[in-house]
């Protein structure tokens, strides 16, 4: 692994651990240090394994809110939404466990 990869897995080894924080902060999938978060997660998976491989896809295939269509207004964080987000935030988790054990060295979670 060069230079570069180190410091994606270490980002991927990071992000893991931040999901506690996540949790624990009450954050949404509409606030900005979520989008952060999960644009971090996705840069580096692509980076260490490319655009098209299973575990970039399924995270990028996340929502982790109710995606809704309508017209104009502000958008309103719900029960269901809080669910959604709780299941794909675990999804993410396995996504980053399963990256962590596939590359060489010892980046698993621990």
């Amino acid at each position: 692994m060069t230079n570069i990869d180190d410091l994606h897995a270490g980002r991927l080894k990071n992000t893991l651990e931040d999901i506690r924080g996540i949790r624990e902060k009450n954050v949404t999938a509409l606030d900005g240090e979520f989008e952060i978060w999960k644009q971090n997660v996705l840069e580096s998976l692509t980076a260490l394994f490319g655009e098209d491989h299973d575990l970039t896809d399924r995270f990028r295939k996340l929502d982790f809110w109710l995606i809704r269509t309508g017209c104009g207004g502000s958008i309103h964080w719900s029960r269901i939404d809080r669910r959604i987000f709780e299941k794909d935030l675990a999804t993410s988790a396995d996504i980053l466990s399963g990256a962590l054990e596939h590359l060489p060295g010892n980046w698993q979670a621990g």
